[in-house]
């Protein structure tokens, strides 16, 4: 059999609903289980499910189960199943707040199927959607006002055959409301029953039997969660985007992944706070919009969900160069050096604008003349990074001063003057180190003139006055 799939993508927020109660513990089974349930009947098929497996129901057949302690437990509750229908007389219910015999007035259901289409020829044609007044699994009641699908989005209005669809009742305090393929069918004022058994089952009221002409699949109930995220603002290549979720209600634990449209996860939350988680090890590769969905696990009170998708626009990466600034010269001395750098990382183009002062190559600058020289750095940007803005920085080149010209010729001059005198005063010490040399070597003698009582000392080398007579008395050496 040809199997359309449609798959309900997004839990909506449920309307009406007070749950600052208990709720009961998720129920989950696919089609190649039934574990939890009471069954009468309905069997397990291999093949035709949503995918695989899928519960086969025939004429009476259906399954049972409780949820939560009590009926009030239900507010917050969501109902969801796939169900798939072979021939246009059949009809599957979802109940809920009755007694393990189906047979308490308090409970309600929800009618689906091709009998409910109008012109199907079957008694509850006109009579699906939600219903107050339960005949269990026996047909349905004027109650039900809902005629084929309930809205021309879904197949057009009516229940094809040989299509999945998927089903699901949101259950509040005051009010349910009841969805095909994630569109709103029906909202119903409804009170809370007081029992708290499911049922899923059906007849033909007509009489018409059919052999597991319902298959159900993928059924779900358990707390209803809601998930939305967010994410950081102006996002760009090369930088991590910080993805936040928010699931509702705020006591729901469990992880969100978030996923592309590709299906690959981009980041994950391990664990909530008060219903909100973020995380932020996605960096995008390049610029581009990517469609981005976050998936809420659910936990033993809630059940999974997932957020509508969003289109995050991720632009180039940001490119700032910084170049320091450059230092003076003298026309003759050593040129400054470059050494801009670009935060992509990407390398650096050089410029000069002023090619009559200076010149530049790779990153070495040429100086041609005094004056100002302008260099300009460059980042032309690449796939992932935008280019960046040029910086500009300037240095003056200056000749040598005429002051510092005549400081050297005076010096020098100095300089010069300075040597003349200096072998002047080493001529000088030459010859008083001769005379020294001669004093050494000189032994002096003293020696005493007389005339009469009258004494004259003289130097050896001295001739005694006249009339006076020599007489030595004392040598002295002249080391």
């Amino acid at each position: 059999m040809a199997i359309a799939s449609l798959i309900l993508t997004v839990l909506q927020p449920l309307t009406g609903l007070s749950i600052a109660h208990a709720l009961g513990t998720v129920i989950t089974n696919d089609g190649s289980s039934t574990t939890g349930w009471t069954l009468s009947t309905p069997s397990i098929v291999s093949t035709g499910g949503n995918p695989g497996y899928a519960i086969a129901f025939s004429k009476n057949d259906n399954m049972s189960r409780m949820y939560g302690s009590s009926g009030s437990d239900f507010s917050g509750t969501v109902f969801q199943v796939d169900a798939y229908f072979t021939s246009s007389q059949d009809f599957i219910k979802l109940i809920w707040g009755e007694s393990a015999s189906c047979n308490d007035a308090g409970g309600l259901q929800t009618v689906i199927g091709p009998a409910t289409n109008t012109g199907s020829g079957n008694a509850i044609a006109g009579w699906g959607g939600i219903q107050g007044s339960v005949n269990c699994l026996y047909g349905a009641s004027p109650d039900g006002t809902i005629a084929g699908t309930g809205s021309a989005s879904v197949t057009g209005g009516v229940w094809n055959i040989n299509t999945w669809y998927t089903i699901k009742i949101a259950i509040g305090a005051t009010s349910t409301s009841y969805y095909v393929n994630g569109v709103l069918i029906q909202t119903r004022s409804t009170a809370l029953p007081t029992l708290n058994y499911i049922f899923i089952g059906g007849d033909d009221r007509n009489g018409y039997g059919f052999s597991n002409g319902v298959l159900i699949d993928n059924i779900a109930i358990g707390g209803g969660a809601s998930a939305t995220f967010s994410y950081s603002s102006s996002p760009s290549a090369g930088k991590a985007v910080t993805l936040t979720a928010n699931i509702s209600p705020t006591a729901s634990t469990g992880t969100v992944l978030f996923k592309d449209a590709s299906n690959n996860t981009l980041c994950s939350v391990s664990s909530l706070t008060s219903g909100v988680g973020s995380c932020n090890t996605w960096t995008p590769a390049s610029p581009a919009t990517y469609v981005v969905t976050a998936y809420y696990s659910g936990d033993a009170t809630y059940l999974s969900s997932n957020s509508a998708s969003s289109n995050i626009v991720v632009s180039n990466g940001v490119n700032t160069i910084t170049f320091p600034a450059l230092a003076a010269m003298t026309i003759g001395g050593t040129a400054p050096t470059l050494s801009a750098t670009a935060s992509s990382g990407l390398t650096v183009a050089y410029a000069s604008s002023t090619t009559s002062v200076c010149t530049v190559a790779g990153s070495t600058i040429t100086v041609l003349s005094t004056g100002t020289c302008t260099i300009t750095a460059s980042q032309a940007g690449n796939g992932t990074y935008a280019a960046a803005i040029s910086v500009n920085q300037s240095f003056v080149v200056s000749a040598v001063s005429s002051k510092s010209t005549d400081d050297a010729s005076a010096k020098a001059a100095q300089d010069k003057q300075d040597a003349i005198a200096l072998a002047g005063i080493v001529t000088a010490l030459g010859s008083i180190e001769s005379s020294m040399g001669d004093l050494a070597a000189l032994t002096l003698t003293r020696t005493a003139c007389y005339k009469g009582k009258k004494t004259v000392k003289v130097l050896a080398t001295k001739t005694c006055p006249k009339g006076y007579v020599l007489k030595k008395i004392k040598v002295v050496s002249g080391s």
